[in-house]
Order: C-alpha cells, then sequence, then structure tokens
C-alpha cells in the first residue's frame, strides 16, 4: 500500500503520462520507484521508460508488475499501452478487455478499445464494446452511432434502424440543428443500410422520402439506379441514370449503366468527344471512315493534341488501322499547323503498331517543324525508349522538360527517363526541383519514384539500395492502415459512415495496387539475388603464415579503403536530396536491412512478409501480376503449399499476354509438374483446374508458338530441362535486353551499354576526382604560405 504523499504524488504522476511528459515522467518516478515494491508504480515507471527510448527494458518491467498483481487494472490498462504503442493491436485489446473486467470504469477506455477492435476487425468485439460505451455516454449522437454502426457490421438491421429512432430523438433535442452535409450523409447512411439488408423497397422509400434533405445529388440518383436494377425495373433504373449522365457528363462507367440496362440505348444523342470515340468501334469500312475522319476533323482545327488517348481502343480491331492512317495521311497538305498535328498523330499511329523508325522519321520532321512543342518531344523519348535506345529517351524528355520548367508533370516525366537510362543521381537533380525547403520524396512517400528508383538499382547491382526502396514502399502502405486509427471517431463526429464503410473495404484491399504489386515483386527478385551475399564468404588469412611486409601490406590496404569508403560517402547518390541523418533514418543505402537479413530466420521471414501480401492481391494488371507472381512459384513448390500452388497457377494463366506467353509456360510448367506429383486431402480440387499430363501440357503449348529470340531459345531448353529433372538454370551469352532481364546471371558478361555501364558511378567517381583535386591544391597553397 502507498502512503497518502506517495499515493498524492503517484496521481501527479498519472498526469503527466496523460499529458505525454514522458521525460518528466521518468525523471519524477525514479525516487518513488525506489522507497516501494507496488506494482502500480512500477508498472508506470515501465511506459515512461518505454517512452525514453527504453523499449525493451520498458516492456519486461510492465509485464513483471502485472505478474505482481495480476488484478490490477492499473497494470493491464499500461500493458494495453505499450501494446497500442508497438502497434502489436491485437495483444491491446485483450490488455484492455482484462483492465475492464478488473474494475477500470474509464468510458475513454472502452472507446479506445472499440476502435481497437474495429481496427483489427473483430466485429462482434466491437459491437460489445460500443453498447457498453453507449451505456455510460448515451447523451451523445456519435456514441449512438457508433452503436449503429457496430450493428451494420455485424448484419443486425433490425436492431440498427430501432436506435436510429433513438438518435432522431437526440437531434431533435439540439439547441443547433445538424449541418445541411451532416443531414445528407446522415439520410444517405439509412438508404445504405436498408439496401445492405437487401430490403430494396424500404431502401427505396426511404431515399425518396428524404429526397429534399439529401444534397449530393449524384449519390441519391446512384442509389436510385442500384435499387430499381435490383427491383427489376429497368425504366426507373434508365431514368436515374440519364439524370447521372446530366450531372457527370464525362463518366464512362454512366454510359456501362445504360448499355447494361438497354443494350440498344442509342448513345449517339450524346455529343461529348469520350461517346463519339467509344462509338467509333461499332463501325466498319467506308461507313467507319467517314465517321472516323468526322469525329477527328475538329481535334485538328482547335489544336487539340489530346487526340491519340481518344482512338486508342480503336487499334484492337486490325481492319481499322489502315484506314486511321489515310485519315491522318490526308492531313498533310493543309496548313502548317494541322500538318504539325498530323505529324505527331501518324508518329504516335506507327508507335502503336510497333513501326517504330517509321514513327522516328516521323516525329523528328514533327519538331524540325516546329522546335518548341514539348508535346513531340514526349512522343520521340517514347519512341526511342521502345526502340532501347534509352540514354536518348531521357535526353529528348529533358528537352521537353526545358520547354516549360514549371511544368511537374514535364518533370515527372524526365525523372521516369533518366531512371529508365540508370541516371539515378540526376533523377535525384530533378526531383529536387519541385521540392519544398526540407521535404523529401521518401518522407512524402512519392511511390512510383521509390518503384522507379529500386528498379534502376536492382538492375544495377546495389541490391541492399533496391531493397530498402522497396522495403519503404511496404512500410507506406502499412502506415497508411494504421492512420485508419484515428478516422474511425471523426467519421462517426461528422456522420460519414458510407465512407467509413468504404474505407474499411479499401483498407482490406490496399495491397491490390499496381505500385505495391511491382515492388513486391522486384523485393522477391532482390532478396533472391542478395541472399547469397549474406554470409560472410571472405576466407579467414591465418595470421601465423603471413609475413611482417604481408602483414604491413594488408594493414595498408584495409587503411585504404576505408579512407575510400568515407570519401565515396561524402558523394552518395541520395546526398543531392538528403543529408547522412536522413540518409540513415530512411536506410537508403539498405545497411540495416541488410545487417537483419544477415541474422538467420530474417531472410525466409522478410520474402514471407511479401509472398504473403503479394499473393492475396487482386490486381487487373496482367504485366504487373506476371511480373511479381513469377517469383512465388518456386518459393511455395519449396514450401509445399499446393492450394497457394494452384492459386499462383490461376493467376499466372491469368496474367498471360503475347508478350510473356513462352516465359509464362515455363513457370506454369514448374507448378503442374509439382501438382501432378501431390498425394493429399485437396487432390480432388487441384485435379479439376490443373493438367494431367505435364507432357501433353508442354507440347501442345509449343505446338502453338514460334521461337524467334534468343530468350525464347533459351526458355524452350529451360522446359526441356524441367520435364527431364535437370537443373535449368540457363547461363548464356546475349546482349538481347528481354534475355538479360530474364537471366541476371547473363548480365556479367554482356556487351549491351545498357547494363555494361554505371553512370552514377562514373558521376561519382568524376565528383571524388575533383574533390581530390581540391583538396591537393589547398594543401599545395598551404605549403607555399608556410614557405
Amino acid at each position: 500500500m502507498l502512503s497518502n504523499k506517495q499515493e498524492q504524488e503517484f496521481k501527479s504522476l498519472v498526469k503527466l503520462l496523460e499529458q505525454k511528459d514522458y521525460k518528466k515522467g521518468l525523471k519524477s518516478i525514479e525516487k518513488l520507484a525506489q522507497q516501494t515494491e507496488n506494482a502500480q508504480v512500477h508498472s508506470l515507471r515501465a511506459i515512461f521508460l518505454y517512452h525514453n527510448d527504453q523499449q525493451e527494458e520498458g516492456f519486461q518491467l510492465a509485464k513483471a508488475s502485472l505478474t505482481k498483481d495480476m488484478k490490477s487494472y492499473f497494470c493491464w490498462h499500461i500493458l494495453g499501452l505499450i501494446h497500442k504503442a508497438n502497434k502489436n493491436y491485437p495483444d491491446a485489446v485483450k490488455c484492455f478487455l482484462q483492465s475492464l473486467k478488473q474494475g477500470d470504469e474509464n468510458p475513454a477506455l472502452i472507446r479506445d478499445n472499440a476502435n481497437l477492435q474495429l481496427h483489427i476487425r473483430d466485429y462482434e468485439g466491437h459491437l460489445e464494446s460500443r453498447h457498453q460505451y453507449v451505456t455510460l455516454k448515451h447523451g451523445f449522437i456519435e456514441n449512438w452511432m457508433g452503436l449503429i454502426f457496430a450493428l451494420h457490421l455485424t448484419k443486425q438491421y433490425d436492431q440498427a434502424f430501432e436506435y436510429i429512432q433513438s438518435v432522431d430523438k437526440i437531434i431533435a433535442k439540439l439547441p443547433q440543428s445538424l449541418k445541411s452535409v451532416e443531414v445528407n450523409e446522415y439520410k444517405l447512411y439509412q438508404v445504405k443500410l436498408a439496401f445492405d439488408q437487401g430490403d430494396y423497397n424500404k431502401s427505396l422509400k426511404l431515399l425518396h422520402d428524404y429526397q429534399n434533405l439529401i444534397t449530393d445529388k449524384v449519390s441519391y440518383h446512384e442509389f436510385e439506379y442500384q435499387i430499381y436494377s435490383k427491383l427489376n425495373q429497368i425504366p426507373d433504373a434508365i431514368k436515374a441514370v440519364q439524370e447521372l449522365l446530366v450531372l457527370q457528363p464525362q463518366n464512362w462507367n454512366y454510359y456501362q449503366y445504360l448499355l447494361k440496362l438497354d443494350p440498344q440505348a442509342d448513345l449517339t444523342v450524346y455529343k461529348n468527344s469520350l461517346v463519339q470515340g467509344r462509338l467509333l468501334e461499332k463501325y466498319q469500312g467506308e461507313e467507319f471512315k467517314a465517321k472516323f475522319q468526322e469525329f477527328v476533323d475538329p481535334f485538328f482545327k482547335k489544336s487539340m493534341p489530346s487526340l491519340f488517348r481518344e482512338i486508342v481502343h480503336l487499334y484492337k480491331d486490325q481492319t481499322k488501322i489502315p484506314i486511321i492512317e489515310q485519315v491522318f495521311q490526308s492531313y498533310l497538305d493543309q496548313q502548317p499547323l494541322i500538318k504539325l498535328w498530323s505529324l505527331m498523330l501518324l508518329a504516335q499511329h506507327n508507335t502503336q503498331i510497333k513501326n517504330y523508325e517509321v514513327g522516328l522519321q516521323q516525329i523528328e520532321e514533327a519538331i524540325i517543324h516546329t522546335p518548341t512543342c514539348h508535346e513531340l518531344y514526349l512522343v520521340k523519348a517514347k519512341i526511342l525508349k521502345r526502340l532501347g535506345r534509352f540514354l536518348e529517351a531521357y535526353e529528348t524528355a529533358d528537352k521537353a522538360r526545358e520547354l516549360d520548367l514549371a511544368d511537374r508533370y514535364l518533370n515527372n516525366k524526365a525523372i521516369k527517363y533518366a531512371l529508365r537510362a540508370n541516371k539515378v543521381y540526376v533523377s535525384h537533380d530533378l526531383i529536387k526541383l519541385f521540392l519544398r525547403d526540407g521535404s523529401n520524396p521518401f518522407e512524402l512517400q512519392k511511390v512510383w519514384f521509390e518503384v522507379s528508383t529500386g528498379r534502376t538499382f536492382l538492375r544495377l547491382g546495389y541490391y541492399a539500395a533496391a531493397l530498402a526502396r522497396f522495403n519503404l514502399i511496404y512500410k507506406a502502405y502499412q502506415e497508411m492502415y494504421e492512420d485508419q486509427l484515428e478516422f474511425y471517431q471523426f467519421s462517426l463526429r461528422r456522420f460519414t459512415l458510407r465512407t467509413l464503410q468504404q474505407n474499411l473495404e479499401q483498407m482490406d484491399q490496399r495491397f491490390d495496387n499496381k505500385y505495391f504489386v511491382q515492388a513486391a515483386g522486384l523485393m522477391l527478385e532482390g532478396l533472391k539475388l542478395i541472399k547469397p551475399t549474406l554470409s560472410d564468404q571472405v576466407e579467414a588469412v591465418q595470421e601465423k603464415k603471413l609475413s611482417v611486409s604481408e602483414k604491413k601490406r594488408l594493414a595498408k590496404e584495409k587503411k585504404q579503403q576505408e579512407e575510400d569508403q568515407k570519401i565515396r560517402n561524402l558523394f552518395l547518390i541520395e546526398g543531392h536530396i538528403l543529408n547522412q541523418d536522413q540518409i540513415q533514418k530512411y536506410d537508403l543505402q539498405g545497411t540495416q536491412l541488410v545487417q537483419n537479413l544477415k541474422i538467420q530466420g530474417n531472410w525466409d521471414k522478410l520474402f514471407g512478409q511479401f509472398a504473403q501480401a503479394l499473393v492475396h492481391t487482386n490486381l487487373k494488371d496482367k504485366k504487373a501480376n506476371f511480373q511479381a507472381f513469377r517469383h512465388l512459384v518456386q518459393y511455395y513448390i519449396d514450401q509445399k503449399k499446393p492450394l497457394l500452388c494452384l492459386r499462383i497457377f490461376n493467376k499466372l494463366r491469368q496474367s498471360e499476354t503475347p508478350e510473356n506467353k513462352i516465359v509464362n509456360h515455363k513457370y506454369q510448367l514448374l507448378l503442374v509438374k509439382y501438382l501432378n506429383t501431390y498425394k493429399g486431402d485437396q487432390q480432388e480440387l487441384i485435379n479439376e483446374f490443373v493438367p494431367n499430363s505435364i507432357q501433353k501440357f508442354d507440347e501442345e503449348f509449343w505446338q502453338q508458338v514460334q521461337i524467334v529470340t534468343q530468350l525464347e531459345k533459351a526458355l524452350k531448353q529451360q522446359c526441356e530441362n524441367i520435364l527431364k529433372d535437370q537443373p535449368y538454370d540457363i547461363d548464356e551469352q546475349s546482349d538481347d535486353l528481354d534475355f538479360l532481364e530474364e537471366f541476371p546471371q547473363a548480365r556479367k558478361s554482356t556487351k549491351n551499354q545498357f547494363y555494361a555501364n554505371d553512370p552514377n558511378k562514373i558521376w561519382q567517381d568524376s565528383q571524388i576526382l575533383f574533390y581530390k583535386q581540391q583538396q591537393e591544391a589547398f594543401e599545395q597553397k598551404i605549403v607555399q604560405v608556410e614557405k
């Protein structure tokens, strides 16, 4: 027991905890902790330690204090706060529940625990906590809204509507009425609640009853469309879509809704470029030519260079391609400005049909015609990139940027082309142009920049730096999820429960994103490449066998290497935009990451973390999916996970494109081979989706393809080796870029400039040389002064 004086001191220390004054709290509690063995005092000291960069000591002390007094709600509460700070939310919830069970009557704890339960998707526990909180704080609308939302998540719709009546009574007694936006959200949520219940008639009645109170007319008519569609009232659903088209005529989804309801709907009445461009798909021959000419003519006359974006979907139909070219050529003989756009569109047209040399000639003619038009340089850069001339592509994109230095889009395009040309140091110079003082792309979580930079580092063999980028991307997506914890209570106060529901769904699917899928695939590739270098392979030299002169030489070499590394650290690529402290903070060199990977089990843990996130993604981008999922094939085969292998097999089949067809087959073959040998409980399910004969599966595939490139020949050899149970690693020489991308081990012997030269190292060496020359000049000057 504490004395009265100690009790008062303890309460003052608790206030310091509430005020988050951890430094003062730790200093003040030390004397009290020496005077008593009270579990609550030492528990309070534990959390002060934790928040003063002594996490492990604080965590252990909190557990020890709880062990002394398992019935202390305060000790349970403190341990829960430490778990929460450590983002271990399931254990935090368990501790908070125990604290409440032991007699803690803190309403704020119940509320925070409810939010944590929602965060970890414990909907039943969340409902129970909301019930408790409303019982204690029944006079506040947001608490009732939290209970209604909890009932919604657990599909107890009738009870939710009963409590809505309670909310209406509280609203009626408010001294000030709700804002119109809050009323709008509240009424739309009730419509959504009835819709999710499956009571569409009730949902429709509520929607129409609240028509005058709903200010968001887009959501109003969208609900109308959804409800009428469910009730099969097609004419009314069509009217709702027509209202949406009046509000948002450029939203193609609404036109698709209309066609779904009425496939014979006449879209020609909608006179905008979006619809008219789409309608061109249904015409053929001379009729298509006339309609196409009519569609493109205003773009030429009004000098609108965005035309190609409106017609690119037409290239799916091979019969339309020559007609498109004829129409574009017909504008070559007209006035100079129209001729300019005609040349640009012809270049884009030839790029689309992979006739790159012709397209390059046309765009160069256009640039000679008007050298101040930045759109022309971007088209040329794209063609050069397709031709594999990445350095020229960057130089061309940079010319476009220089024509309008205030254009952020042009700057970002130049950055992407610089990274494609392996010029990381240039990309840092460029991105710095649009950064405010003190900010950096890693703090701002510019994921596209991190993915592109990481891919370049991986390509050049800077594996540690590459992995550090991809790890930052994973952390960014996790932080996005963690940040939602602060959003839940705000949504209840603002009545934005529809948005909260959407947010929960989006966070559950946060990894279904192109950038993350790309980063995860590259991370898995990088982990495979860096794994052989993690074990210290430097042979220990036995000093007793070394002569005195050899020992001196080795010591001198080691000292020189350390000095060279110190100088090189002064000119790191990231040094353009970050100082040394920031580089260490984000671990951009990957030093800390690599050290962690050297600890036994950490490589498997990190690989598994990315694999688990990736295998459950549902992205529709076939190219990104294939490049990522192929790295999971051997991993899950080695892990003996038949159902995950089946999932990946189906993903690869869905990700098949003309470009990746052959390399995709190799990975499918590996999976079929493993799954054919599987004997277990899931065998019947696997047999339903996987070919029974691997030989037949392989033969049928090669009958449908034609082998042309060195890469395709190597892949064919790999497939033959897989069938024969022979090693299938290919270590041949080829300067073909696709071959080098698929077989990184062949890069060492290539003469391809894309891999043979590292412009970043050349830049770094030049900076170091200039630095040394300045140092020598300075030293010579000092010697002259002394003389």
